[in-house]
């Protein structure tokens, strides 16, 4: 019996704009008021697909780790940090689900710790990691000028999207092999409708990678026969939404309702699968 569900991802896990659905939370605006940050917080756990799946599979403790603009590094790395001290503290490995909703390729983060940074009391293992993304901003992620600088120069001097493709899927594995070997439940989806062209792109670095995703572990990634795994269009939380129709937030994040049939998705893909 699963007792505990822990989720990651970026905003579309975190549940961005939810709150806009609260007149009260939606005039609190950005407030840094650590009081109405926390109600936004608790208002968004309540909320997102991670909440509506907890409530369909009946169990204890939801722990939604998603974060706005977090990349798939931030996501693993805090997996292993969750199911490490739920497994340490006594936690059983059965009575786990770890549902991650993998977002852009893209996105990866580095070890700062600089004063003033941030700080998530829910989630400790992410102090002192600074976000990295294509358009990562002061506004929008706190990020300072030298922040901004190292992150001009990353995308401009180092970044290769035939790299960012492969570590993509070797996060998809890592995670998928060691769960595995802990005896964890998993399941993965992609939030964002960006990653299927760049797999594409350099299918010879990373076809023989996707034959080792599972079949039923990863919702865009499906067997085609041969014992081939495929990565398909049209199974990412992103594009469902758009095709979809269902209702969207003015910077286009899901609402509630959206959320709430995305976990139904989710929650019938799991039992389908065997998972739960």
């Amino acid at each position: 019996m699963i007792r505990t569900l822990y989720a990651n991802g970026c905003s579309f896990t975190e549940g961005k704009e939810l709150e806009e659905e609260d007149a009260e939370l939606a005039l609190a605006g950005r407030s840094k008021d650590p009081a109405v940050r926390t109600r936004v917080r608790a208002y968004r756990n309540e909320h997102a697909w991670p909440g509506h799946l907890g409530r369909l599979l009946g169990v204890e403790t939801v722990v939604n780790a998603g974060r706005s603009g977090g990349s798939n590094a931030r996501s693993v790395r805090m997996t292993y940090d969750y199911v490490c001290s739920y497994l340490a503290a006594g936690g059983r490995a059965d009575e786990l689900l770890v549902c991650i909703g993998f977002t852009d390729l893209v996105r990866t983060e580095r070890y700062e710790n600089l004063p003033g940074m941030d700080s998530r009391s829910d989630a400790p293992f992410d102090d002192g990691w600074g976000l990295m993304k294509t358009n990562l901003s002061g506004q929008k992620h706190g990020a300072d000028r030298a922040a901004l600088r190292v992150n001009r120069f990353y995308y401009r001097h180092m970044f290769r999207e035939e790299q960012a493709a492969v570590t993509y899927l070797h996060h998809v594995l890592n995670t998928q092999f060691a769960l595995a070997s802990l005896g964890v439940r998993c399941h993965f989806h992609d939030a964002l409708g960006v990653n299927r062209e760049p797999i594409s792109r350099h299918a010879l670095l990373t076809q023989h990678l996707l034959h080792f995703v599972r079949p039923g572990v990863h919702r865009s990634i499906h067997a085609v026969g041969n014992g081939e795994m495929e990565y398909r269009d049209g199974h990412t939380f992103e594009e469902w939404l758009i095709r979809s129709g269902a209702p969207r937030a003015s910077a286009q994040h899901p609402l509630s309702e959206a959320h709430r049939l995305w976990a139904g998705l989710l929650h019938a893909e799991l039992k389908e699968n065997g998972i739960v």
